[in-house]
């Protein structure tokens, strides 16, 4: 027999993980902007910081979409977000081509719009509004985890 506080404890470990699986099309951004807020929310996250990663996971999401896969066919997309012990935790899983963000080249930011090169800003912000990234390759699959220190409440 389970003990009576165990659906509470439950409730609470399902607040700090949120797994989602999308298919590579871009219709299904409004299913993970849905997804990130309820767990944002959920998990008391502030409006400031769920702005935050909304645009971290949209900007993601939509360079697999529009850059990841060489074939039309469907792929899954599989993202995890997490808190626990003030840390935010997300993480982005996909099988298209090969593609580290760390290593992507930075904006040249000392340049006149008009005068830069198009694309890497989107990476830019993302490395700016997160504390860490890790990629790796596994398995065929593009691994990324990005990291944010968020206490609850947090602006």
């Amino acid at each position: 027999m389970l003990p009576l506080f165990f659906p509470i404890f439950q409730l609470l470990i399902l607040n700090m993980l949120k797994s989602l699986i999308l298919e590579n099309n871009i219709s299904e951004i409004r299913r993970l902007h849905r997804s990130v807020i309820r767990f944002a929310e959920q998990n008391r996250l502030g409006k400031e910081l769920i702005a935050d990663i909304r645009l971290v996971m949209e900007e993601i999401f939509s360079n697999i979409v529009q850059y990841g896969f060489e074939d039309e066919g469907r792929h899954h997309i599989a993202v995890d977000m997490e808190y626990r012990g003030g840390e935010l935790i997300l993480s982005v899983v996909d099988d298209g081509k090969p593609f580290n963000p760390l290593q992507a080249s930075a904006p040249e930011l000392d340049k006149p719009f008009e005068e830069r090169c198009p694309g890497g800003m989107g990476i830019f912000m993302v490395t700016r509004l997160m504390d860490q990234l890790e990629y790796r390759m596994e398995g065929g699959k593009n691994i990324l985890k990005m990291k944010k220190t968020a206490p609850p409440g947090a602006p």
